[in-house]
């Protein structure tokens, strides 16, 4: 797929600003040089959230923090899901009213390191990533007007169009005793800068419009009194009817209840609202959402501020939601590129799991000779370009693990000695220089001991690796495993904290058998974990760098049986995680496997889906290797079935649809042999994969991998 480059720019200026000559208050948001189109910018805190891969714009809000709104705001950055850009900048005054201890943290999950030091009056931009360390945004602050800017590879999407719902709730007016009735307020919904009416008009009380998600379509309109029960459960119904993916656009008027339903907030909640259980009497509330969002996918805002309660004037609330036109889902597919193996049997390579792939480069590992070998895009070929030897070790064990990103490369050597510690094991990195890949370090614990096998796994995401030691002991605990995480600091790569080994793990654990990382999450498999009344069931741990230490989470799906080896194999793209039980059974049929998709929300990792083969068969072994980017997924089946012939091996492409998880493909290139177990090695860039078998475990004189190109036209299915 391609890739481009954006460049997000916030420019604030602060109240004081005047009186220095810096003209008046103002506040802009761009993307490339453009100005997006967010309407008036307000006082106070004014908000516009990028997806993290396509760059594209998602909403914008404001919050006038002023009149003490900034808990809101801090409602609004916690629900934000992992990894979205965040860009904001301050109008005018943002903490005549100090920001609140809850908003304040709020903006360290975005990256701020100077939120505390913002004094009355100033400019304030930030430019952060929700998720990342205080000290990782780009902010700035001044007297005078000032600017933060930040720029990120995206990938480049097909681009129908974009339309803009924005719904907008203007503040009331308490009237006199005895009945103190909210007026003279205003709701309005806009599609693309433009009025929308509302059968019946706009009236007091809860005003909705649903939209066809795909085009922006009026589906249905209506107003809605929250004091009669009977518009409640036609307000209800019609959330509850909605299919997945419309669009909905909230805006309240004047009356808002005495106290939200019940049904109503969970009515709400099914379009991503998380603030509507905190409406007061006469409050000013805004939401456009869809049907099926999670908490922190939709734009919300909530000011229970009134014209007669305010020492200030409140602005009430507006939202806006950009969505992007979209064409039918293609289906995605693997379509096979190239097949990298030896011509002569003495020269075979194993191809395991061993398999990296980033970009315009490829590695495969060979641990049966003790090899590795880097293979370049060039002139629309994958060549061989460099064949990579363990330094000053023997070479047993290199190889069994590998990983590459950018211009760096790991491999594992589990069997490497450490002084006069057989087996204690090593990793090698490796860095791209002058178009050649040079040695760049060995890792090696200093509390390694004999047979721990560091190295059997690895990981490298840009400045950050994690290698697993799934052997080592702890007191009282053998075998139960660590993992070990380094970063690149001054061209050194030094370890980064304690070694990871969860307090819970127990004996014979392995936990260290499979690890992934990317960014500050990392993950680790203990596929020999139990659980309560379950032998061998295996876990994952993933793991969270917060404040430099990091936080862990067991994963451990409640259906998991004895012996499912959950956490054999693992991945992580962002915000979702997946993780494989490759002896996983279904009734009748052992071991046929599944893997677990799980997505982060608000910190906390929950369990999205179990998917399993369409046609799951015994002993397929289906989880073996996986592998996610994005909304794809690709899963290894090493002992599946092809047109009956079993131990072929396969992989399968899942693509999320409609916050599902669909099978698309199964494949098996034709020119395969019998009992190679393709499948058994999965690496994915999201633009490509390669693919691998074990067979030479099965006996196989000959091993292959295969490179594969993301397809959305041609069909590559096989048995």
């Amino acid at each position: 797929m391609a890739i481009k480059k954006i460049t997000i720019t916030a420019t604030s200026n602060g109240y004081t600003a005047k009186y220095y000559g810096g003209g008046e208050p103002k506040a802009k948001i761009y993307i490339d040089g453009q100005e997006i189109n967010f309407g008036s910018y307000s006082r106070g805190i004014n908000v516009a959230v990028f997806d993290e891969i396509t760059g594209k714009l998602l909403f914008c809000n404001r919050f006038d923090t002023p009149i003490g709104n900034s808990d809101i705001f801090a409602d609004f950055i916690n629900n934000l899901p992992e990894g979205k850009i965040v860009a904001l900048t301050i109008k005018g005054d943002a903490v005549s009213t100090p920001l609140t201890d809850k908003a304040k943290a709020a903006f360290k999950t975005i990256g701020s390191a100077e939120i505390d030091n913002l004094k009355v009056g100033q400019s304030y931009t930030l430019i952060g990533i929700k998720g990342h360390e205080p000290g990782t945004a780009h902010e700035s602050m001044f007297w005078l007007e000032t600017s933060s800017s930040y720029t990120q590879e995206v990938e480049v999407v097909e681009n129908l169009g974009t339309f803009a719902v924005e719904a907008v709730s203007k503040p009331s007016i308490l009237a006199a005793a005895p009945y103190y009735l909210p007026q003279g307020g205003e709701a309005q919904i806009h599609l693309n800068g433009k009025i929308l009416a509302i059968e019946g008009g706009y009236k007091s009380g809860w005003n909705l419009i649903v939209l066809d998600g795909k085009d922006g379509q009026v589906k249905s309109s209506g107003s809605f009194n929250p004091g009669i029960p009977e518009e409640v459960d036609r307000f209800v119904e019609i959330i509850e009817d909605l299919q997945a993916g419309e669009i909905v656009a909230i805006a309240t008027k004047d009356y808002t209840g005495t106290e939200v339903e019940q049904n109503m907030k969970t009515a709400c909640s099914s379009i991503g609202s998380t603030m509507v259980g905190n409406l007061e009497y006469g409050g000013s509330w805004a939401i456009v959402g869809y049907k099926g969002a999670k908490p922190g996918q939709a734009v919300e805002n909530l000011d229970n501020f009134c014209l007669y309660c305010s020492q200030y004037k409140p602005e009430g609330v507006n939202v806006k939601y950009w969505a992007q036109q979209t064409a039918p889902l293609l289906n995605k597919k693997l379509k096979p590129r190239q097949k990298l193996s030896k011509k002569s049997a003495s020269e075979y390579f194993a191809f395991k799991q061993a398999v990296g792939i980033d970009g315009d480069y490829a590695l495969v590992g060979d641990d049966g000779k003790g090899n590795a070998y880097i293979y370049h895009w060039q002139n629309s070929q994958w060549k061989l370009k460099q064949q990579l030897k363990p330094q000053g070790q023997k070479m047993a064990g290199y190889g069994h693990s590998l990983d590459i990103s950018g211009n760096f490369a790991i491999v594992g050597q589990h069997s490497a000695s450490a002084l006069d510690k057989n087996n204690a094991g090593a990793a090698h990195i490796y860095e791209l220089k002058d178009g050649q890949w040079q040695h760049k370090q060995i890792i090696q614990p200093s509390d390694l001991k004999a047979s721990d096998y560091f190295g059997y796994s690895v990981a490298i995401d840009g400045k950050l690796a994690i290698v697993g030691a799934y052997l080592a002991d702890a007191p009282g605990k053998n075998y139960c495993g660590a993992a070990y995480v380094f970063q690149l600091e001054g061209g050194q790569w030094v370890q980064k904290g304690k070694k990871l080994q969860p307090d819970d793990l127990e004996a014979g654990n392995c936990f260290g058998y499979s690890v992934c990382i990317e960014g500050n999450v990392a993950m680790v498999g203990a596929y020999l974990a139990d659980a309560p009344g379950k032998k061998n069931c295996g876990a994952a741990y993933v793991f969270r760098l917060e404040g430099g230490n990091w936080q862990q989470q067991l994963l451990q799906p409640p259906d998991l049986g004895s012996g499912d080896n959950c956490g054999w194999s693992l991945a992580v793209s962002g915000n979702r995680a997946i993780v494989g039980a490759h002896l996983s059974g279904v009734q009748g049929k052992a071991d046929t496997g599944a893997a677990y998709i799980y997505e982060l929300h608000n910190g906390v990792w929950y369990l999205h889906q179990k998917i399993q083969a369409n046609d799951q068969k015994q002993h397929d072994g289906f989880g073996c290797s996986v592998a996610i980017k994005g909304n794809v997924a690709v899963v290894g089946a090493s002992q599946a079935s092809v047109n009956g012939m079993w131990d072929y091996g396969a992989v399968y492409l899942f693509q999320l649809e409609n916050g599902k998880w669909e099978q698309k493909q199964k494949l098996h290139p034709s020119d395969l042999p019998k009992n190679l177990g393709w499948g058994y090695g999965v690496a994915f860039d999201g633009s490509r994969a390669i693919i691998s078998g074990n067979g030479d475990l099965l006996g196989s004189k000959t091993g292959f991998a295969y490179i594969c190109d993301v397809d959305t036209e041609a069909s590559y299915q096989i048995g």
